[in-house]
């Protein structure tokens, strides 16, 4: 297939689970589906996150990434609390595989 993202690409990083187009050594996008009915919270969140779903919906693999791309925590067991308390304060993009699709969503770590 062919990607013409509009300017130069710098690097492309393959990966299982979804792709990233790297510009300036940024993520420019993550190519996913955002699902309805899906609420992460709190956000802000300072040692957990926790993740609310219908009733149709579970959850495969959680990840969480830094705005440059890199794979911070991968989430394992029970996966609708997170413990973050161990990833600095930062943004962070959220990566839900589940049974219906692909969710992400931008997560604020405080102190």
């Amino acid at each position: 297939f062919t990607v013409n993202p509009g300017f130069e690409v710098a690097a492309i990083e393959f990966d299982p689970d979804y792709w990233l187009l790297n510009k300036h050594e940024q993520v420019v996008d993550v190519h996913s589906i955002k699902l309805g009915n899906i609420i992460v919270y709190p956000n802000p969140a300072h040692n957990k996150i926790f993740i609310s779903l219908p009733s149709e919906t579970t959850i495969v693999s959680a990840k969480l990434y830094s705005l440059d791309g890199t794979i911070v925590r991968r989430f394992s067991g029970q996966l609708t609390t997170l413990d973050i308390h161990q990833v600095s304060a930062g943004i962070y993009t959220l990566l839900l595989e589940t049974n219906n699709g692909i969710y992400t969503d931008k997560i604020v770590k405080t102190n």
